[in-house]
């Protein structure tokens, strides 16, 4: 059947119009099988992913189907609340723009008062919440916890060990893996999740993604760099990106992880 429909496409190549039909129907089948995906934010849009495509959603709009209007069957909303990328960095400055159009009568957003905490990531023992220019972890032991009222000064602040402030992720990163190291030193292995191919585990305080195809594996006795597919960090969620990057890379690489994969359960089975 395959080289059937080579040979009808080779046939017509010279057709006009038949490349362009081919095409359009091979780009609209890939549509089909991508789910939209959210990958990101600015002041007044969401970003997201569909297919080989981003999009930016103007947030005025609220829930937006997006699959249905690039599949051509809903209406798209203008190009300045529906902008089209091939890829964030195309995107952003036309986000940029947008955002700047929108807001360039607002006041600038500098006093903490202004701003309202984001959840941006979390660990097994904390929850990292943004607010205003600082990052903070918040122990989940602590339950509910009004970020902007300690950080303004009108709640008592928790215990450094529980409430860790930081001006960037990746300053907040080892801090918080060092409290969950030590919160969780003697904890076994467990495992947090399964995404696509990948078994994601949590190990004294870091976060570790493994394909599912090499089965049991030793954490703590184990080269990081022999294993395919493999990605670790002290924040769950940068794994999590490391993974669903992972499954966005071409198909001969994800195949050829899997091989490599394969071969290891294999060995490992044969001790």
């Amino acid at each position: 059947m395959i080289l059937v429909q080579f040979g009808v496409y080779d046939f017509f190549a010279g057709a006009p119009g038949i490349k362009e039909i081919l095409a359009h129907r091979l780009r609209m089948t890939n549509l089909q099988e991508r789910a939209p995906r959210l990958v990101g934010e600015s002041r007044s849009f969401n970003i997201v992913r569909y297919g080989d495509q981003y999009v930016a959603v103007t947030q005025e709009l609220g829930t937006v189907e997006v699959s249905e209007i690039m599949l051509g069957r809903a209406s798209r909303p203008p190009a300045t609340k529906f902008i089209l990328g091939r890829s964030l960095e195309e995107l952003e400055p036309k986000i940029a723009a947008a955002d700047a159009l929108r807001h360039r009568d607002a006041p600038p957003m500098t006093n903490l008062q202004e701003r309202v905490p984001r959840l941006v990531g979390e660990s097994r023992s904390f929850n990292i919440v943004r607010y205003g220019d600082q990052y903070v972890a918040v122990a989940q032991e602590l339950g509910t916890v009004e970020v902007a009222e300690i950080l303004l000064g009108r709640a008592s602040r928790p215990p450094a060990t529980k409430f860790i402030l930081g001006h960037s992720l990746e300053e907040l990163e080892p801090m918080i893996a060092a409290a969950d190291a030590l919160r969780h030193r003697d904890a076994p292995p467990r495992l947090v999740e399964t995404i696509g191919d990948h078994n994601i585990i949590e190990w004294n305080g870091r976060f570790f993604a493994l394909l599912r195809l090499i089965g049991r594996v030793e954490v703590d006795n184990f080269e990081p760099n022999a294993l395919p597919g493999f990605f670790s960090s002290g924040s769950l969620q940068q794994v999590r990106k490391d993974v669903l990057a992972w499954q966005a890379a071409p198909r001969w690489r994800r195949a050829a992880d899997k091989l490599k994969a394969r071969y290891i359960r294999h060995r490992l089975r044969g001790r």
